[in-house]
């Protein structure tokens, strides 16, 4: 794991209001200094399972998305410098922290906040099969409106950090469609 990194998972946008909403708030007109992401040496890819941290002026936000609609955001808990280990593998995960090491997170680099949004998704789904109850399959199930994560409005462009089913997802663009829904901060 993370040294000292336990965080607290929320699961609706009302819980990131309360908990982060006037922190997150404060980081609009600031820059982003730098991001860091955690890198799968053996396979020189992104470990999409581990907080994406963003600096922002004076300011470490770390966020990690989890499950389908749990969303992770915590402010300097992780300390860069200390060694990874993923739940005990050692070198067999070898991992390290690494700066700007996507796309979208290079370009938000020294780039002002203009705006932040809470992200919502709105999960539907079809039975596929239930032993219980056979006459279900085929059936819409609606989740409603689950927290999918943040969206940064960037003076060069956008942000967006959410939930890629059980793992981080970074983007560079907007997530549109009926399906998804903003709350600005």
């Amino acid at each position: 794991g993370i040294t000292n990194y336990e965080p607290r998972f929320l699961e609706s946008t009302a819980d990131v209001l309360e908990l982060h909403g006037s922190r997150l708030r404060a980081l609009i007109g600031q820059r982003f200094r730098e991001t860091r992401v955690v890198w799968r040496l053996d396979t020189d890819r992104w470990f999409p399972n581990c907080p994406v941290v963003l600096s922002v002026g004076d300011h470490q936000l770390e966020v990690c998305a989890w499950k389908l609609s749990e969303f992770a955001i915590s402010w300097s808990l992780i300390a860069l410098s200390h060694p990874l280990d993923w739940y005990g593998a050692g070198d067999e995960i070898p991992l390290q922290w690494k700066k700007n090491a996507l796309p979208p997170l290079a370009a938000a680099e020294n780039a002002r906040i203009e705006a932040i949004h809470i992200i919502e998704y709105h999960h539907q789904a079809t039975v596929v099969k239930h032993n219980a109850r056979p006459e279900m399959v085929g059936q819409p199930l609606d989740f409603g409106w689950l927290l999918h994560g943040l969206e940064f409005t960037l003076s060069t462009g956008y942000l967006t950090i959410s939930n890629g089913l059980d793992e981080n997802d970074v983007s560079g663009e907007v997530l549109t469609g009926d399906a998804f829904r903003k709350i600005p901060l």
